[in-house]
């Protein structure tokens, strides 16, 4: 590939979806080029409709600086080349794969989620908990980094599990229950989950004695101590005790 020179910076398209620009890097990377240019030495790669695949913050570096760009067209490029070159620097977050997929490349399923998390105010590890389900396996970590999540529940039903959840947490909210974050986590959530998905759990049951004793709920090192606090708050004064196995 030969290296390419233009000073029309407006030819350049950002790939849609990639990540958005980090100031605090931008800045840093504009004094460096100002102290010495090397652009030329580090030409940003792009694909036949002149989308950057690597080097949106050379090229907007380049822009505020008035300076030309570099550049090597590589004509077969992607999506994929963008996950890669930028996981050589940077490891990609999640949050990055979602943006990617869902904005960029429009897959149903990673819109449909960005929807269920604004829907709902979850962050996207309380998302995909719940999508996932309490049991997450590192294969459902892979397949969504590699594009291949999709939904093995209804909406219908992913919804009426995050009401349980806003349910939960509307119950430490209103009593002052600390620290609140602490109970958001994933480390509470999980367990949380995997107690009112028990087939002996009726979650009326579970949200009147929460409701009532709600000053049992405290913050727990592991999953098991907190199975046993939601076990000991459902069992009390209760006939059908939900025993853990």
């Amino acid at each position: 590939m030969n290296i390419l020179r233009e000073v029309d910076l407006s030819v350049f398209r950002i790939f849609p979806g990639n990540r958005p620009i980090d100031k605090g890097n931008l800045n840093k990377l504009k004094l460096s080029i100002e102290e010495r240019n090397l652009l030329e030495q580090r030409p940003i790669l792009v694909n036949q409709q002149m989308q950057v695949l690597d080097g949106q913050h050379r090229l907007q570096a380049a822009k505020d600086l008035g300076l030309p760009i570099y550049y090597l067209v590589k004509a077969e490029g992607d999506y994929r080349d963008i996950i890669l070159m930028n996981e050589n620097q940077r490891n990609w977050k999640n949050e990055d794969f979602l943006r990617l997929y869902s904005e960029g490349l429009k897959n149903p399923n990673y819109e449909e989620l960005t929807l269920f998390l604004k829907d709902h105010n979850f962050d996207l590890r309380q998302g995909l908990l719940i999508v996932n389900g309490p049991i997450k396996q590192m294969k459902e970590h892979s397949d969504f980094r590699s594009g291949q999540f999709k939904f093995s529940l209804t909406r219908e039903q992913l919804d009426e599990t995050a009401d349980k959840v806003k349910a939960f947490w509307a119950i430490l909210a209103e009593h002052g229950v600390k620290p609140l974050h602490r109970f958001k986590s994933t480390a509470c959530l999980k367990p949380f989950l995997l107690f009112i998905t028990m087939p002996q759990v009726k979650w009326e049951t579970f949200l009147s004695k929460l409701e009532v004793s709600w000053y049992k709920l405290g913050v727990r090192p592991s999953v098991n101590l907190y199975l046993d606090m939601f076990c000991d708050i459902y069992n009390y004064r209760t006939q059908n005790k939900v025993h853990l196995s």
